[in-house]
């Protein structure tokens, strides 16, 4: 419902396209650890331009919640073979979004561009009312002619539950899913209102709204919920 309310609600459009690259980032790290280096430039490559093109701030933090997955995989990532397709890989992925970052240096540098003013497009009060209350994700409002459903179907709430049951009694965890879990959490945690942002570093406000964190928590909850059928 979520993804709806991007579309229909907010009309963000941009927004809505980082589900679909999202998970080819991912796929493409997965495919880095598997050895497969075609499909590893393929989907890490398209996966990060059309991130760096759809919306930047949720780039950035999808970015910071890859890092458990760097920690887990670290041995597999940084093997001498990685090396190389890794710096490749970036290497292309700075000059296919230069039509996008040189504009966005360039009014960083040569004026006031409204979105590095201080205060000016987000702030602390941003951050303490836009945000989610766990009652949110469970209900659902008669009327979302203005507001965005930010309920998450029961179904698939009783599947996660049911997933995470498993998970945790399961002694043998698969790491892929050992860091959906932490992503999720992460996720989750970041878009509550109980959410410390006053102990975080202030460039962390550009995400504005933190109920955004939803369009990350959609993608791993779908990931996860499914996995109920493996029990």
């Amino acid at each position: 419902p979520y993804r709806l309310g991007d579309i229909v609600v907010r009309s963000a459009y941009n927004e809505c396209f980082t589900f679909l690259f999202m998970p080819l980032v991912l796929l493409g790290l997965l495919y880095l650890i598997e050895n497969d280096k075609r499909k590893f430039y393929l989907f890490f490559i398209i996966g990060c331009v059309g991130l760096l093109y759809s919306h930047l701030v949720i780039t950035m933090y999808f970015a910071i919640l890859l890092i458990p997955f760097v920690i887990i995989y670290h041995k597999e990532i940084f093997k001498k073979e990685n090396f190389i397709p890794l710096a490749i890989s970036c290497i292309i992925i700075i000059l296919l979004s230069l039509p996008e970052l040189l504009p966005m240096l360039e009014h960083k540098l040569s004026t006031e561009y409204m979105v590095y003013v201080k205060n000016y497009m987000t702030n602390i009060d941003y951050m303490n009312i836009f945000n989610n209350h766990l009652i949110d994700y469970v209900k659902i409002l008669s009327d979302y002619s203005w507001d965005i459903p930010f309920y998450i179907n029961h179904i698939v709430i009783t599947m996660l539950l049911v997933r995470l049951f498993f998970f945790i009694k399961n002694k043998k965890k698969d790491k892929i899913e050992i860091f959906l879990w932490i992503f999720t959490l992460l996720a989750f945690f970041i878009s509550l209102n109980c959410f410390p942002w006053k102990a975080v570093p202030e460039f962390l406000y550009f995400i504005q709204f933190p109920w955004r964190m939803e369009t990350m928590l959609t993608i791993s909850i779908s990931l996860l919920a499914p996995l109920v059928i493996k029990n």
